[in-house]
């Protein structure tokens, strides 16, 4: 009978630890996407407008270099055969 208790508690201690890792992984997840949201949510505007902002640059930049190619502006292709 004693070995069968210690048995019983070791296997409860186990099963309690399991359940307190799997916790804290899910408590670590839920962290991440709720950090990862409000991440989103305050820098969404700012790298809106900042692509406006570099797009006007850009405009501005062409208009005063007339004589600057178009090709000059596309970023190089790369094709890379897999």
């Amino acid at each position: 009978m004693n070995k069968e208790s210690s048995l019983r508690s070791s296997t409860m201690m186990c099963k309690r630890q399991n359940i307190r890792t799997l916790a804290l992984i899910l408590s670590t997840l839920v962290y991440l996407l709720v950090g990862a949201a409000v991440f989103v949510a305050l820098e969404s505007q700012f790298e809106e407008s900042e692509s406006v902002r570099l797009l006007d640059e850009e405009l501005a930049f062409r208009r005063r270099y007339v004589r600057v190619r178009k090709q000059t502006f596309e970023p190089p292709c790369i094709f890379l055969s897999g």
